[in-house]
C-alpha cells in the first residue's frame, strides 16, 4: 500500500468528551469515566480543551461531534506535504479519498473503511479508510476544503 498511497500523520487530540473523560483503571485495565466540570470539553488525556480549538461537526463522526481543531498551519503543511510526496512518488492525490468525497459526501467518505480498496486503488487515503478502529483524521471542514482543492 505504501508504494502507491500517501500517509501523513496530523497531530491532535481527536474526539473530545463533554464534562469528563475516560481513564484506564490500572488494577482492572478497564476504562472508567472520570466526571469533569460542567460545560467543559476534555481531551482523551484528561486535559481541558481550549474552546478556541474545538470544531463542532454537524453530525457525529465515530462517536464524537466535538473535535480538537486542526490549525490552518497544520492544514497548509499537510497540503504541501501531500503535493511533494505525490510528485516524488507519481501518485495522483485527487484519487482515493477525494473521489470518495465527491461521490459519497465527506462524512460517508471519511467513514468508508476497506483496506483492500486502499491497497488496490492508488491515491490518497485516510487512516479511517484503512482501519475501522482509527478515527483520525476526522472530517474537518478545513481538511475537506483542502483535499477538494488538490
Amino acid at each position: 500500500m505504501h508504494q502507491q498511497s500517501i500517509g501523513i500523520e496530523i497531530c491532535g487530540f481527536g474526539g473530545l468528551h463533554f464534562e469528563g473523560f475516560f481513564r484506564v483503571n490500572p488494577k482492572t485495565g478497564k476504562n472508567l469515566w472520570v466526571k469533569g466540570q460542567k460545560g467543559i470539553y476534555y481531551t482523551w488525556s484528561g486535559q481541558i480543551a481550549n474552546p478556541d480549538q474545538i470544531e463542532f461537526l454537524s453530525e457525529p463522526f465515530r462517536g464524537h461531534t466535538a473535535w480538537h481543531r486542526f490549525s490552518p498551519k497544520q492544514i497548509e503543511s499537510t497540503r504541501l506535504s501531500i503535493l511533494e510526496i505525490a510528485k516524488r512518488d507519481a501518485i495522483d492525490p485527487r484519487k482515493g479519498i477525494v473521489e470518495e468525497i465527491k461521490k459519497l459526501g465527506p462524512f460517508r467518505a471519511f467513514n468508508l473503511t476497506n483496506r483492500t480498496m486502499c491497497e488496490t486503488r492508488p491515491g490518497l487515503w485516510l487512516h479511517t479508510n484503512v482501519r475501522l478502529d482509527k478515527n483520525d483524521p476526522y472530517p474537518s471542514q478545513g481538511l475537506i476544503d483542502m483535499l477538494q482543492s488538490l
